[in-house]
Formats: structure tokens, sequence, C-alpha cells
């Protein structure tokens, strides 16, 4: 199973899975193999009307990747989730276990939010026309027993009740399936963090639990219309023993550019999108982030994004400006707020941000909603010396995103 696990890891296209299946035994429609997502043959409806567009549904994924790490160091520091000790908000959890204070990444030095960034990662991988992105986190992990009801669940309470969460509805992971290639082939591989309880009766504690999602055509009459499965012979969630599994990027010596699947992961979390129908294709460019960033106004833990693929380097200038479609092989997500807030820090000629308007904040209260927060930052078109800046790197209209608080 670890072998199987692995492969399927570093396959880099659908075709490649298919080939690993077949030698397996798997390339079938069989219920003895393939368990119905959420155990609701009926799921297809619910998973693709999560998201309407690649990007939301890829940062349903970060933000559960984040809850992972809050959830993880709660019970680090000996506190029940759901109990009065626990923080009452993403914010203060931010504050509290990782000391970014009051959750905002700006009011901490960019070099600290970059080793901070070292618990969640986006790494691009695969054909530059077909890429794969791969979320790792050291969260809380699950274990295999209880992946049918996390990862491959959409009607299931696993966070309410938890203040300092935001995936809370159960579902929203399950939005980039409908983006991903021809089969939605989506690899889950977890273990469970020590610090984190597992029930009485979960023996699979110490072991490394994994499964790929796939989206079965309809075959009237015994099948209707499409369903997404995934892999569980005999019932069960495929597993193994393992002290640690490559699964983090890691340096190249001789090269800028860093390698998938080099360095360990001893728990947490890690999530493989194949083929995955995304218009930022590769990542770890400005464009890519402030992409992501469109839904991300405000993020209380940061990201590592890392491109693996074969992609020349472009650098910044000498004067500190970039060159058109300058791609970085790493860099770091922070939300727009945080870029903002670095914008404002420039020289005046290098600010994209309109000199002399500090960003304003104003509320608005709608029936039935409640208060809402925003922030007004206006941007300019042209440089300091009124050279035209790229327009589709400029944010325009209205944004919007869930806050921390």
């Amino acid at each position: 199973m670890k072998k199987l696990c692995m492969a399927l890891l570093r396959a880099e296209t659908e075709g490649e899975i298919d080939v690993i299946l077949a030698a397996n035994g798997y390339m079938t429609d069989d219920p003895n193999v393939w368990q119905p997502f959420d155990d609701n043959e009926n799921n297809l409806s619910t998973i693709n009307n999560q998201a309407s567009d690649p990007t939301r549904a890829l940062v349903e994924k970060i933000i559960n990747a984040v809850d992972a790490m809050l959830l993880a160091k709660c019970w680090e520091r000996g506190i029940d989730p759901r109990s009065e000790k626990a923080p009452s908000s993403m914010g203060e959890a931010a504050e509290c276990f990782f000391g970014v204070r009051h959750g905002r990444l700006d009011s901490i030095d960019p070099t600290v939010r970059t080793s901070l960034a070292d618990n969640i990662h986006i790494v691009a991988t695969g054909p530059k026309d077909q890429p794969n992105y791969v979320i790792v986190d050291r969260g809380e992990g699950q274990t295999p027993q209880q992946m049918p009801h996390t990862f491959l669940s959409l009607t299931k309470k696993n966070k309410w009740g938890i203040p300092f969460t935001q995936g809370i509805n159960n579902s929203g992971g399950t939005a980039v399936l409908d983006f991903c290639g021809d089969r939605g082939y989506q690899l889950l591989v977890s273990r469970r963090h020590p610090a984190c309880p597992v029930d009485q009766d979960d023996d699979s504690r110490d072991l490394w639990g994994f499964t790929l999602v796939r989206r079965l055509g309809p075959e009237k009459p015994k099948r209707p219309r499409s369903m997404y499965v995934y892999l569980a012979p005999n019932g069960q969630v495929p597993h193994f023993k393992a002290v640690a599994l490559p699964m983090l990027p890691g340096s190249v010596e001789g090269s800028k550019r860093p390698a998938p699947y080099a360095q360990e992961l001893s728990h947490g979390s890690c999530i493989k999108l194949y083929n995955y129908k995304w218009n930022a294709r590769s990542i770890a460019t400005t464009n890519a982030r402030e992409e992501l960033e469109k839904y991300l106004y405000t993020l209380c833990l940061p990201v590592r994004i890392s491109e693996t693929r074969d992609y020349p380097e472009r650098k910044q200038l000498e004067d500190g400006t970039e060159t058109k479609g300058t791609r970085f092989f790493q860099t770091t997500l922070s939300g727009l707020s945080t870029n903002i807030a670095g914008q404002r820090s420039k020289a005046q000629k290098n600010s994209r941000l309109e000199q002399g308007f500090d960003p304003a904040s104003a509320s608005i209260t709608l029936s039935g909603i409640g208060t809402l927060p925003l922030t007004i930052t206006v941007y300019r078109d042209k440089d300091g010396e009124w050279k035209q800046l790229d327009k589709k790197r400029i944010p325009h209209g209205i944004i919007i995103t869930e806050g921390v608080a």
C-alpha cells in the first residue's frame, strides 16, 4: 500500500494514474473497490455546486489547511478547541499559537512570514499545459478510520462549535473536484498529529491513510448519473505504517528551482489535484499569487508557493522594478491586505497604490445579515514616472472575502 500511495503521488498525468490503477486491479467501478463519496450515490450535484471557478475552489483548500494548523496547535497546548479556553476567533488563535499579532500578517517581518509559511505549501508539478497542484500542511491530519467522516464526507459537523475555524460547512473542500481534469482525480494522504485525540475504538492512530477520488460516468440502468467515488478496497481506506513520507518541496544543489517530494512529512495532510483547470498555470508568479488574493483579503497564516516545473526564471531589475511576466520559483502568499501594506512601504515610483490615499475603513449594515466591514484602496494605472502599469495586475471592482475576525 505504501508503494501504491507513492506511485499515485508521483504520477503527473491522468494516463499514468490509469496505468497504476490497472496494474493493481483497480481500474473498475466495482463497489467493493470504490465507495460513494459521503456514502451517497447522488453526490454529484452537491459537489459540483460548491464553487463556480477554480480559484475560489483552490482557496477552500488553503482555508482548510489553515484550520488544520490552528487545530493542531490548540491540541498541542492541551486545549479542547470547543472549550471556553479556546480562542474565540481565527485572529486570536493565530496570535496565541503563532505570535501573529491580531492575526495580521503585515504585523510581522517578511522573513518571519516566510519561515512560518513552511507549515503550509502549494506546489506546482506535472506538464505545463495540464498542471497538478499539491497542497501540504503540517496540521492535525486524520486517521485512516476517520477519513470517510472528514475528508470524504459532505454533511458532517466536524468543525461546528469551534469559533476559530472557517471551513465549518464540511463540503467546501470538494469544490476542486469539478476542475480536476477529465476524471476528477484527487489524491488524499494523511496521518494524525500525535497531540490530537482519536476515538477510543480507532486503532489506526499511527498509520498513514490514503485514497484516490475519481468521477464515474453514468451507466444505465444501474447508475443513471455520474457520481464521485473513492478508493476503499473491501470498504476500508488503504493504510500503511511509516515514520514519514517525502511530500514537501526541497532545494536542489546547483539549482534555484525547488524539487517536489524532496522533504519528509511526519504528520498532517497532502492533497494532489491532477490536471487542475486553472488559468494561472505557472503558480509561483506574481500574477498567480494575486489571483488567489482576490479571495484572500486577509490570511492569518502564510502559505509557501513553489514552482517545480521547467520554467525559466525572470528577475527583478536593478532598480527594483519587475520585468513583464515576472516569475519566481517560490513566493509567499500572505493575503491582499499584507500586499497592500507592502505596497505602501515601497518607494513612490514603484508602488501601485495611489499616493496620499491611505486605505479607508467603513462598514455597511444589511438587514438579516449584519454589519460588514469594508476597506477601500485606490490603485493607479501609471507609475511615478507616468509609465503605464500592467492593468491585468491591478485589482478592480469589488472583492468580497471572509475576514479573520
